[in-house]
């Protein structure tokens, strides 16, 4: 069970079939992602199915495509998003972090008198 933002789970995905990234996979079943999405402040869980390799005829294009919404599907549950809800919600410790290192890398871009003044107690 993998933890995410906003007190949200998920699932290991699965791809259908299981052998999709041998070349003896079978080109002519209809191939799927799914994994268990839970929203632990909805109390809810949801089957999530992902299609959309189905349309490909070549081996090599279906295993890229597997390959790409797996990567873009735990991309967009890191960055918060819900498939419950349809939509992102922020990670806003992510947030805070980040906001802290935009502003370390604008106070070493400071002209360095202006840093050292920073950086002297006050009198």
């Amino acid at each position: 069970m993998q933890q995410l933002p906003n007190n949200c789970r998920a699932g290991k995905m699965s791809v259908f079939p299981k052998n999709w990234n041998t070349v003896k996979a079978n080109i002519n079943l209809k191939w799927y992602i799914k994994y268990r999405f839970y929203d632990d402040n909805l109390n809810k869980s949801r089957q999530v199915v992902l299609k959309g390799m189905n349309m490909l005829t070549r081996l090599a294009e279906k295993q890229a495509a597997v390959r790409i919404q797996l990567k873009d599907e735990q991309d967009m549950l890191d960055r918060g998003y819900n498939p419950i809800t349809g939509s992102y919600h922020e990670n806003t410790s992510l947030l805070a972090i980040q906001e802290s290192e935009q502003e370390i890398e604008e106070d070493l871009q400071l002209p360095s008198r202006r840093r050292r003044s920073l950086l002297r107690p006050h009198q």
